[in-house]
Order: C-alpha cells, then structure tokens, then sequence
C-alpha cells in the first residue's frame, strides 16, 4: 500500500479567491455609513460555485453562469484540465455570432500560447481574416501590420505586456508599433461605437507583467471595454491586486466562478525519484531511468529547472541524448535565454517552442502548452536546493509552488509523470491540517524514510534549520500582510519625523514583494521538494497520483562516498571471513560485530543521521550478501528471514511465524478460482483479537534486534497497539507479495483489493 492510499478522500488544497478579498478597508466615521459601503460592495461582487459534470467538466455549468452581456470582471478559478478555456471559446464563438458590435482581446503572457489560439478559434469556425495575430505588430502595412485597424478583425491576439505599454527591461518606452496599436484600436472601437472584451489567460504567468504604468495604459480602452474575463488554475497572493487593478474598468463590478477540485478522471501516474546528486554537471541517476522508459516504448519529453541541464542532456557523447536520438531521430531543444517562464519582456518568437511531433528537452513549457501524446511519459527535473540566490538556483522553478503545480498539469492524457527531486526535509507533523492522528503518523513516517534530518545540515554561525511546516494557500494572504505590518512597524519613527513622507502603499507592497516573500518561506519555495513530496503523498495534484518512488543510495548520504564505503564493508568483511567463527553467526551476531568494526574506522565529524544510514547500508549489505537465495527484497524482511534458523526456535519467532501465517492464510480465492487476492485490513479486522500480543512481539523483536529500529528499515514504524494490527498485516503483504490493484463489486459496493502476483514469502516466514 502507499502512502496516499491512506489520503483517497483528502482534499485538495488551493488557492481560493473571496468576495472580501476585493472589498478595501476604509475608515468611518459611524457604523452607518460603513454598513451602506459594505452592502453596496457585495452588491457589486459575487461568487459562484461552478458544478462539474460527471467526466469533470466546467463548460455547462460556465455556460450558465458567465454572461457576456453583463459588464463586469468574470475570474473564472478552476483546475487545469477541467476544460475551462475550451469552453470559454465556444462560449465566445457562439456570442460572437449573435453580436457583430462586439470584439474580444485575448491577452496571453507567451507568444507561444497566440498560435494555440489562432488554431483553436480556426477550429471553432473562425476564419483567418477575421483574426488579428501579435505577430504582425511592427510589419508593414502590406504584410498585414495594420490589420488591427480592419473592423472584421474582431479576434486579437496579443500579449498582455502589449496591452501594458511594458517596455521591457532595457527600455524606457514600449515600442512605437505596439503604442500605435494601444492608441489607434481603442480609438477605432470608440469612434465605431464597437465594445470590447478583455480575456486574460494563464493570468499566473502574467502578474509579474503589471504596474500601475500597466494599469494606465488599459485605460485607452476604458469608454469600450465591456467585460474582462480572467483565467487560471494557479492564483495567488498578487493575482488579487491584478484583479482589483481590472475591476475598477468595469465600474468595481466583480464576478467570481470557482470550481471544486474532485478527480473525475483518469490521473496520470506519478513517479518520485529523489536523487540528491544530479546536477548540470552529473546527470547521475536520471539517464538509467529515462533508457528504461526509451526501452520501454514511451514517448517523452524533458522539461528542466535549469538550461545547462539541458545542453548536458542534449551533448553529443552523453549516452542520454544518443539514447533520445536513437529513439526519436531530431530532439527538439526548447530552451531560450529567459531564466525563468516569467518574465517583463515579451518571449523572442524565433525561440524553438514545445512541438508535439518531436520529443522535447527543455525550459520553456513549464506552462501554457498541452501534451497530448498517448503512451507518454513527462520528465520533469526539479532543481536543487536553494544554496546560492534563489532566482539562480531555481530556474523556471523561481516562482514556487504553484509553477510546479502548472508543469505537471501539461500532460493532457493520462500517462506517466516522472519527477526528479532531492530528498525533502523532515517536517513539523504539527502543522498537517485535515488529518486524523493516524494520517498525520504515517505521513510523518514515510517522509522521514526518503528526507533528511534538518538538524543534521551544516549552516553557518551554528544556526539550526527547524522542520518545514505545511502553510495552506489560505494563510498566503496572512503571510504578505504580516511581513507587510513588520515593515511598516520599522518605518513608524522616520516618518513621524517627517510629515512629507507618505506610507508606502500596501498593494504596490503586495505587487512587488508577495512572491519573494512567499518563495523564500522553506516550504513554499525554497524547499520545492518538500511541497512536492507532501503533496504526492496527499494527493495534492489534480491530474496526477502518486504510483511510486525510488530512492537512490544516494538520497540521504550527504557527503558519503558510496564507493568508498562499500570498498570499506569488502575490507572488514574480508578480514571478518577468515575467521572460523563468522560462518556460524547469525544475521544479527554478524550485523553487531560488522557495525562496531565499520563505525570504529569512521571520521568522529560523521553526523548522528549519516551514522542511521551508514548502519542501514551495513545491514543491507549483509541481508543481500547472505540471503541470495532469498526472493524478499524488503531488508527488514530479509533479515528476519535469515534470523530465522534452526538454531533459533524462540518462542518469539514461533509468534512472528504464527501471525505472518495468519496473514498468509487470510487469501481470498477468486469467484472464477483463478488467482487469489488479499482484502483491505478494514473489510477482515485480523489482528483485533490479538493486537496486544502482536505489540509486545513487536516490540520485543526490535529491542532484541537493534537492526529493525534503524529509521530506513522502516519495520513497522509510526506503529501503535492501535494500529499495529492493520500495519503488520499491510506491511507483510507489501513485503511478501506481489500484488497489483483489484476491483470487486460488493454488496457495500466497489472494493479495491489487492490481487496477487508472485509470493515471495513462504510458511516458514
């Protein structure tokens, strides 16, 4: 079982957008007068629930719901792939039909995204002439760079920093074509007595594009525009300040359409592997894994943090890029210049974008493109941990959580999303919201399995890093205006001295300063694999269920060589041989005499957490050196099956093998008598009768044996007299089968039980 089969019902988290969150605060004089500013504020302001169909889909019910003929701000909140933008073209395209007078501006924040629209709309029945392309903007009249002015052209396509008047960052003023478009398009509206409605798509990958510059320049349009629609799955702490920059062209009038985010739908299999040694320089355990994916017959694209990482993959004499060359013929290198998918200029157009047709290696599609290949696995390679600056380290990545989030929902059909990460830090089990006690347990323990130790990393000035803490989207606002509060506390003095100054304002503060703030919280952003890690374990993502993980030897050494080290266990283990009395020991005798040896040659520099792994690599080194003639791969397992010899008939072991048995004996035959099948623990209640004996044979095994309490054994840990029965029963499954999902129907209705495969375990353990 893994770790989110105990999450099947939790909710996914998100960013949720309140009527209150646009309603400014302002001082009266008397409670009268604020209750009249608060009734007419929500009277201008609403919010809907949008209902999803039975496949997950939003159109009928945005359908419903989204009026163009009402002037407001439409922000539409729904999760990627719940078909929100596909029904919104059709919602317009059947208006547009109806109302001549009527033009529509889709704003995007790539150029990538304008040619996916233009084929979109075509689809749609939109013909080409009737179509503006950003594209365009700058050519000569005769190649179509006044076409904007022709009234047919009720379709535009340009980038929001085009709306904006953005200049970029090496100039003081937007471009003359991209100003005479602003100026002249909203002048022909005017005189013409036509409307306008502004579509901002992917608004999340926009933000960082507004300004109160920005904001003036929409104001070209403001006796035309009729209605804004606003669109994304991620917003966030600054999208509100956009929003409330947007609604004061509709006369303060807001619409809020949010939807629920219940997977309805197939989700693509998801694939951690937390590796802590990859890099732009060492490509280390990610080629083994993606050859096997080649080998295996997958289509594939690579999306990086990191440019360089890119041109490694891509080298000439990697064995990577000569395996996706092989495989594919031309590998198509997306990457270009920016540093990350957000930014204040416009993207070059002559970059090489994402195309479905190649396999892709790249930086510049962690958003706004759709992979719709079948059989398709999606790479996707976090960065490192933040050492140095945090824009430099991250990459694309430099914006969070939610440029995670959009990454992995780019694969449109369910396939398989594998995602390299490093090992993510132990976390405070205090600060897990909507989880019962055991929820809470077993998540703790699996992420102290495959993370690290905070107290064991090395700072400087002697500073401990506590454990990282889960903060709900909910308390994103709480965080801005706190460290908003902090900066104004300091500044209280200065500006008492000086009544000419003028408190800076909160949401320029917010504008400029939420992301940084955000990011650089260590559960936020600065410790991506963290939020990664916690929400695959929660089923977080909604396209995407968790289906494994691996953990490399590598994952929790952190400065141990491993090479060296397993030279060292040949050493001792060599020397250890000779002697007479070493093959008769048992697993346990040669464990305790191996550990003293390897753990007496070691540095006194080693930390407390490099001492656990280094005790668990001897112990597995012994397990897979002795009991090669053991099927079981699971270590503890193994060990305890090599314990159990002739020679040691305790009583103990005698309980151990009469409850593994009884687990072993509890096997459903199927009702055609072709296979057998385990239960869930809940349907069968095993071990309620003997849950006290278990516990004390539990526990007395591992005060015997020291082995099964190292923290990487992971036998049986997080374990209680509660819960001991269920943990025992799902661990000697896990351990002992092979087993893959089964679904039965009962009279309680759909069960997924677990069909069996191949046992590796015998009566004898």
């Amino acid at each position: 079982m893994n770790v989110n089969d105990h999450f099947n019902e939790f909710p996914i988290d998100f960013f949720n957008l309140e009527v209150t969150d646009f309603i400014q605060t302002l001082g009266f004089q008397n409670v009268e007068l604020a209750n009249l500013y608060l009734e007419r504020e929500t009277s201008l302001k609403t919010k809907t629930i949008l209902t999803l169909s039975e496949d997950g889909y939003v159109g009928d019910s945005l359908q419903e719901h989204l009026n163009l003929d009402i002037a407001n701000t439409s922000v539409v909140n729904c999760a990627v792939g719940q078909g929100k933008t596909s029904s919104l073209l059709r919602i317009i395209t059947r208006y547009s039909e109806n109302n001549s007078n009527v033009h529509f501006v889709f704003a995007v924040p790539f150029v990538s995204l304008i040619s996916q629209y233009q084929k979109d709309l075509i689809d749609l029945g939109i013909t080409e002439s009737q179509i503006f392309n950003y594209d365009k903007l700058g050519k000569g009249s005769a190649e179509g760079g006044l076409d904007y002015l022709d009234l047919n052209r009720k379709f535009h396509l340009v980038t929001i920093n085009t709306l904006l008047g953005n200049p970029g960052e090496n100039s003081p003023l937007q471009s003359e074509a991209k100003y005479q478009y602003i100026k002249n398009y909203s002048q022909l509206l005017e005189t013409n007595d036509k409307s306008v409605v502004f579509i901002y798509d992917e608004i999340h990958d926009g933000i960082k594009n507004f300004s109160h510059i920005g904001e003036a320049h929409l104001w070209y349009f403001s006796r035309s525009l009729k209605k804004n629609i606003v669109l994304s799955a991620t917003y966030n702490v600054q999208s509100i300040e956009v929003i409330k920059m947007l609604i004061q062209l509709t006369s303060n009038r807001l619409q809020i359409l949010e939807s629920e985010r219940r997977v309805c739908r197939p989700q693509s299999q998801l694939y951690l592997h937390f590796d802590n040694r990859y890099s732009s320089k060492d490509l280390s355990s990610i080629p083994r894994i993606v050859i096997d994916l080649i080998n295996n017959g997958k289509e594939l694209d690579i999306l990086s943090y990191s440019r360089k990482l890119c041109e490694k993959i891509l080298e000439s004499n990697n064995p990577l890029g000569n395996a996706l060359r092989t495989r594919f013929g031309e590998v198509r290198k997306c990457t270009s210049n920016l540093g990350s998918n957000q930014v204040t200029t416009d993207e070059d157009i002559n970059v090489n974008r994402y195309n479905g047709d190649f396999c892709n290696v790249g930086t510049n599609f962690k958003s706004g493109i759709s992979i719709e290949k079948d059989n398709h696995a999606f790479i996707i390679i976090l960065p490192p941990d933040a050492g140095g600056p945090y824009a430099a380290t991250n990459g694309i990545f430099t914006d969070g959580v939610n440029a995670v989030i959009q990454a992995l929902a780019r694969q449109r059909h369910s396939g398989q999303i594998h995602l390299f990460l490093r090992s993510p830090l132990w976390m405070n089990g205090d600060s897990f919201v909507g989880m019962n006690e055991e929820q809470a347990m077993i998540l703790n323990s699996e992420i102290e399995r495959v993370g690290r130790d905070p107290s064991t990393i090395r700072v400087r000035n002697n500073i401990t890093i506590p454990r990282v803490r889960y903060i709900p989207f909910s308390e994103h606002k709480h965080l801005v205006k706190e460290k908003w509060t902090a900066q104004i506390m300091r500044l209280l003095t200065p500006y008492s001295n000086n009544s000419n100054l003028t408190l800076p304002n909160l949401e320029n503060y917010i504008l400029t300063e939420a992301e940084k703030i955000l990011t650089l919280k260590q559960f936020l952003g600065k410790n991506i694999a963290s939020f990664v890690t916690y929400c695959a374990f929660t089923n977080q993502f909604y396209n995407a269920r968790l289906a494994g993980y691996s953990i490399p030897y590598s994952i929790s050494d952190d400065g141990i060589n491993d090479d060296e080290l397993e030279e060292l266990f040949d050493d001792k283990l060599n020397l250890l041989a000779v002697e007479g009395s070493w093959g008769h020991l048992n697993i346990k005798e040669k464990y305790t005499i191996m550990r003293n040896l390897v753990m007496q040659s070691l540095s006194n520099n080693i930390t407390q957490y490099q001492q656990s792994v280094i005790k668990f690599k001897i112990i597995n080194f012994l397990v897979m050196k002795y009991g090669d003639d053991i099927s079981i791969t699971v270590p503890s397992m193994k060990y305890l099956s090599l314990l159990n010899t002739s020679e040691n008939q305790s009583q103990l072991f005698q309980k151990l093998r009469f409850f593994i048995n009884k687990v072993n004996d509890s096997k459903y035959l199927s009702d055609n008598q072709e296979f057998y099948y385990f239960k869930n623990y809940e349907s069968i209640n095993l071990f309620e009768n003997d849950k006290e004996e278990l516990w004390e044979t539990i526990r007395e095994l591992k005060r015997q044996n020291p082995a099964l309490n190292l923290n990487l054994m992971n036998f049986l840990r997080a374990s209680t007299q509660e819960n001991i029965g269920k943990k025992f029963y799902d661990y000697i499954i896990n351990a002992g089968y092979q087993t893959i999902s089964y679904r039965i129907t009962t009279t309680e209705g759909r069960k997924n039980y677990k069909k069996i495969i191949h046992a590796f375990i015998g009566r004898n353990l």
